[in-house]
C-alpha cells in the first residue's frame, strides 16, 4: 500500500506539471497576442511618401558655421557640439563632484539639525507642550581612523511647567588595531583621489583620439571630394575618347572595336563618378553628425590635406618615449600601487578590534545655565577588545587582494609590452607609408607619359584606343591613391606621437604640437 501511494503522488505530482505547462503556454500565447495586436494598430496608421506634407523643419545648428569650413573649424565644433564627447565630459565632471562628495566625508565636519514641536493631549493625559532644536555634527574617519561626533540639544516645554533643558554630547573612538592610522582609514579617500586623475587621462586620451578621427574624417572627405573631381575627368576624357573613335570610324581610320571599347568605357566612367559622388555625399553627411550639426547645415571644405611636420625618431628613442610618456602606462602603473596598499588594507582587516572610547555628556534644566559645567560624573571611557574566533572573510578578502596584486603586476607588464608592440608598428608604418606616397607619385609621372604615348599613337593612327583608356583608367586610380597616402601619412603621424605620449589637445581640439 505504502509503495502504491508514493506511485500516485509520483504521478499526480507530473499531472500537475504538466498542467502547468499548459497554463503557462496559454498565458503566454495570449500576452503575445496583446503584443502583436498592439504593433498592428501602429502600423494601421502610416505616413504615405507620395501624401507627405513636405520637408521637416529643420533644426538651427548649434553653433555658427562658416561657409567655408576649415580644419580648425571642424575641431572647434566638434568639441562643443559632439554627443559622445559631451557625454565624456560629463561623465569626467560627475566623477569629479563624486570626490568632491568624499572629501567631505573625510575631512570636514558633517552637520544637521533638526526642529520639532510636539502637542499631546488626552483624556487622562494631561496637556503636554515643547519645541526641541537639535544638531549633530560628525567627523566620521578622523586621520586617525577615529570618529567624532557632538550632539546638542535645547528643549522648551510650556505645558504643565514652563521650563527648558539642554543637553551636550561628545563622543570619541578610536580604533587601536584593526582600522588604525591614516593609510588604512583614509584609503578610500586614496582611491578616490586616484580615481579622478585616471578619469582625468581617460579623458585627455579620449580627447586625443577624438581630434585625431575628426582630422581623418575632414582630411578623407577632401580627398573623395578630388576622387569625386577625378572620376569628373575621367568621364571627361572617356566622352572625348568615344567621340573620337566614333569620328576615325566614319572616316575609316579606326576599327569599330575602338567605338564599343569607348563607349564601354564611357558608361563604366559614369557609373564610376556615380559612385564616388554618393560614397562623398554619405560621408559629408556622417560628417555633420560626428559634428553634431543638422544635415541640412550647408558648407563647404578647404581643398587642403595638412601635411605634418617629419617625425623620424629611431625605435629605441621611441619606445623609451612611450614608456615614459604614455597617460595609459601611468595609470597602469598607479593602479599596482592601488593593490599593493590593498594587501596592506586587507592584511589589517585580519587584526582583531581593540577600541578606545571616550564619551562626554550634560544636562541642563530650569531657567539657568549656571549648573551647565564639566563634572567628573559626566565623563566615561573604555576599551572594547573583540575576540577574532571567525576571520574567515578577510582571510578570503586578503588572499583575493594578493591575487589582484599579483594580476596587476602581469596587467602592467602585458600594458609595457603591447606599448612597446604599438610604438613600433606605428613607427613601421609611418615610414611605409612615406616610401608609397614616393611611389605612388613616380607612377604618376609614368602614367601620365604612357597616356600621351598612348594618345598620339591613337591619333597618328599607329594604335588602339585600348592603352588609351587603359592609361587613363590607371592614371585616376593613381591620383586617388596618392590622396588616400597624405590622409594615411598624416595620420600615421598623429598615431606616432600618440603612441610616444607626445600628442598635446588644445581645449579647442587643435593640435598644440
Amino acid at each position: 500500500m505504502l509503495a502504491a501511494r508514493l506511485c500516485l503522488g509520483v504521478l499526480l505530482g507530473l499531472g500537475c506539471a504538466s498542467s502547468y505547462e499548459r497554463a503557462a503556454t496559454v498565458e503566454g500565447d495570449a500576452i503575445m497576442a496583446e503584443g502583436e495586436h498592439a504593433v498592428a494598430l501602429e502600423r494601421s496608421v502610416l505616413v504615405d511618401p507620395a501624401k507627405a506634407k513636405g520637408p521637416r523643419e529643420d533644426r538651427a545648428p548649434p553653433v555658427e558655421v562658416p561657409a567655408v569650413l576649415t580644419l580648425e573649424d571642424a575641431l572647434r565644433i566638434a568639441t562643443q557640439c559632439n554627443r559622445d564627447y559631451k557625454t565624456q565630459r560629463d561623465t569626467f565632471f560627475l566623477t569629479a563632484q563624486t570626490l568632491g562628495l568624499t572629501r567631505r566625508d573625510f575631512k570636514e565636519w558633517v552637520f544637521t539639525g533638526s526642529l520639532s514641536n510636539n502637542l499631546v493631549d488626552g483624556e487622562e493625559i494631561e496637556l503636554f507642550e515643547s519645541t526641541a532644536l537639535a544638531f549633530t555634527g560628525t567627523r566620521t574617519v578622523l586621520p586617525t581612523g577615529g570618529s567624532l561626533t557632538v550632539t546638542g540639544t535645547w528643549t522648551q516645554f510650556y505645558e504643565p511647567d514652563a521650563m527648558h533643558t539642554v543637553t551636550g554630547t561628545a563622543t570619541f573612538t578610536q580604533p587601536l588595531l584593526r582600522g588604525a592610522g591614516k593609510s588604512v582609514a583614509w584609503e578610500p579617500l586614496t582611491l578616490a583621489e586616484r580615481g579622478l586623475v585616471y578619469q582625468a587621462r581617460a579623458f585627455e586620451i579620449y580627447r586625443q583620439d577624438f581630434t585625431i578621427s575628426i582630422i581623418e574624417q575632414y582630411a578623407s572627405l577632401v580627398s573623395q571630394r578630388r576622387g569625386v573631381k577625378n572620376a569628373e575627368n575621367r568621364v571627361a576624357g572617356a566622352d572625348y575618347s568615344q567621340r573620337q573613335a566614333r569620328a576615325l570610324y566614319r572616316l575609316e581610320l579606326g576599327p569599330q572595336t575602338d567605338v564599343f571599347r569607348a563607349e564601354r568605357e564611357y558608361l563604366t566612367a559614369q557609373n564610376a563618378l556615380l559612385d564616388a559622388q554618393q560614397g562623398y555625399q554619405l560621408a559629408l553627411d556622417q560628417f555633420k553628425i560626428t559634428l553634431g550639426l543638422p544635415l541640412s547645415a550647408p558648407f563647404d571644405l578647404v581643398d587642403e590635406i595638412p601635411l605634418p611636420p617629419d617625425l623620424d625618431p629611431g625605435v629605441d628613442a621611441a619606445v623609451e618615449a612611450a614608456l615614459a610618456n604614455r597617460l595609459d602606462l601611468a595609470t597602469t602603473r598607479q593602479q599596482t600601487e592601488d593593490a599593493a596598499r590593498s594587501v596592506m588594507v586587507a592584511r589589517n582587516a585580519l587584526l582583531p578590534d581593540l577600541d578606545f572610547t571616550a564619551a562626554y555628556n550634560s544636562i541642563v534644566a530650569g531657567n539657568t545655565l549656571a549648573e551647565f559645567g564639566f563634572e567628573p560624573d559626566n565623563w566615561n571611557v573604555g576599551l572594547s577588545l573583540e575576540i577574532p574566533l571567525n576571520r574567515k572573510p578577510e582571510r578570503n578578502a586578503y588572499k583575493a587582494a594578493l591575487i589582484t596584486y599579483e594580476q596587476s603586476k602581469r596587467s602592467l607588464q602585458q600594458t609595457e609590452d603591447n606599448a612597446i608592440l604599438s610604438v613600433r608598428d606605428a613607427l613601421r608604418r609611418l615610414q611605409q607609408t612615406r616610401v608609397q606616397i614616393q611611389n605612388d607619385k613616380d607612377n604618376i609621372r609614368t602614367i601620365e607619359r604612357l597616356l600621351l604615348k598612348a594618345d598620339l599613337d591613337n591619333r597618328a593612327g599607329r594604335g588602339s584606343n585600348r592603352d588609351v583608356v587603359e592609361a587613363t583608367n590607371d592614371l585616376a586610380v593613381a591620383k586617388d591613391s596618392l590622396n588616400d597616402r597624405y590622409v594615411s601619412y598624416l595620420i600615421d603621424t598623429l598615431n606616432l606621437q600618440q603612441e610616444m605620449g607626445l600628442l598635446f589637445v588644445g581645449k579647442n581640439g587643435q593640435v598644440l604640437r
